[in-house]
């Protein structure tokens, strides 16, 4: 007859086999996950940021912890810093949208134009109709001067999300630089009847009074 003691331990080997327990180190990982998304939600960046960065210490290929340090980063300002780690995100999962998408947050702080365009065309290889890369990728062209790209983005972008006002809007902008300025105002106009305090349809219907394009953006 098997003693208590005996009979205790029998239970807990089964129990090892049955479930396996979360290691301490995991247990740790995740404790730093959960201090760091309660300091994020209290307002605490810095501190969020390096409950995560003690996580990558650990953990350097971890995925997740690269791709939240590019994120708490970018919600800092601090842009370089968030591009850094939004492309080792990138490098550890090659077919992963998410982390492209996140680049471009900080990319458009930086109003570095190219990098966006080259970034979001990355993320459209791996996902076409994504929107979010194609509104940004419309935009950064827009800002660099290529408004016909601009326009074949915004207008691919309208014919799949046909009540996005400000896809609309970026459509009339990009006809104004180019001269089109009567399908321009037609745009604006439609715009504004439905949304009359469209702040860039009111500012594209001025210039569109005027003999030369407004150079104010969308």
């Amino acid at each position: 007859m098997p003693t208590t003691i005996s009979r205790i331990a029998f239970i807990a080997l089964c129990l090892t086999f049955a479930s396996p327990a979360i290691s301490v180190a995991d247990q740790d990982v995740s404790g730093l996950y959960r201090d760091s998304f309660a300091l994020e939600s209290a307002g605490n960046l810095k501190a969020a940021t390096n409950k995560v960065l003690m996580i990558l210490r650990k953990e350097p290929d971890s995925y997740f912890a690269n791709l939240r340090t590019g994120w708490l980063f970018y919600c800092q300002g601090k842009s370089e810093e968030a591009v850094r780690y939004y492309d080792r995100s990138v490098g550890l999962k090659p077919k992963a949208v998410e982390p492209l998408l996140g680049k471009m947050l900080p990319l458009l702080g930086m109003a570095a134009w190219g990098k966006v365009i080259q970034t979001a065309n990355k993320a459209i290889e791996l996902d076409p109709g994504n929107y979010t890369a194609n509104s940004k990728l419309a935009y950064a062209l827009f800002m660099s001067g290529n408004y016909a790209k601009a326009l074949e983005r915004y207008e691919f972008t309208s014919e799949r999300f046909p009540g996005d006002l400000e896809m609309s809007s970026g459509a009339a902008w990009c006809k104004l630089k180019m001269g089109r300025t009567a399908k321009a105002r037609t745009i604006f106009v439609g715009i504004l009847k439905i949304s009359p305090s469209n702040l860039s349809a009111l500012r594209g219907l001025a210039a569109c009074k005027l003999p030369a394009p407004s150079p104010q953006l969308p």
